[in-house]
């Protein structure tokens, strides 16, 4: 019995030290007009305008760099960034926003889904905008994941469920995200 219990402890220990070591998914995003090359501890790599690599970092310390591949001007000075999970690296150092959408059954009333949606203003380039926002600011280095759409994936139109309401969460470019707050709204 002992023996049987010291296995099924150590093979806990093993599952769970194997979790938390595991390599996280990392998108590394070039937010800027130009391609920057990007080195993250000794492995570097190209990134051109407005695109993005999804990498396997390890948990932990990294030392990051950017700079702007022909000119070498350093967008991202050599520094320390620690990464705790799934996220995003902003090596081109610009805001970043969450905006969370809504998505209610037909049918449904509607008092029993406004407690879920936490207004908040924010500000970009003298605007204000409002709804279910988060800014992650230019100099906030690694943006933990909260949320279910990536760069490049777009809010449904319309959402097919048998839940009553259903939320979904997407990161934006500062860019991305003035124009499509924009399109939303008119």
């Amino acid at each position: 019995m002992k023996k049987a219990l010291f296995y099924i402890i150590l093979i806990s220990i093993c599952t769970l030290s194997a979790c938390s070591f595991a390599d996280q998914q990392v998108v590394v995003d070039n937010p800027l007009n130009v391609t920057l090359a990007f080195c993250i501890d000794r492995d570097s790599f190209n990134i051109t305008p407005h695109h993005f690599l999804e990498l396997n970092i390890p948990r932990g310390t990294h030392i990051i760099q950017a700079t702007e591949l022909n000119s070498r001007a350093t967008v991202l000075k050599k520094q320390q960034v620690d990464i705790s999970g799934d996220g995003l690296l902003n090596i081109g150092k610009m805001p970043y926003v969450r905006w969370t959408n809504v998505y209610v059954k037909p049918g449904t009333d509607t008092a029993a889904f406004q407690r879920l949606i936490k207004s908040k203003k924010i500000s970009l380039n003298g605007f204000e905008y409002d709804g279910d926002l988060e800014l992650f600011p230019a100099n906030q280095l690694f943006i933990a994941r909260n949320w279910n759409l990536g760069l490049q994936q777009a809010f449904p139109s319309e959402m097919h469920t048998d839940q009553h309401v259903l939320l979904r969460s997407k990161i934006f470019r500062q860019d991305d995200f003035e124009a499509a707050f924009d399109r939303s709204t008119h």
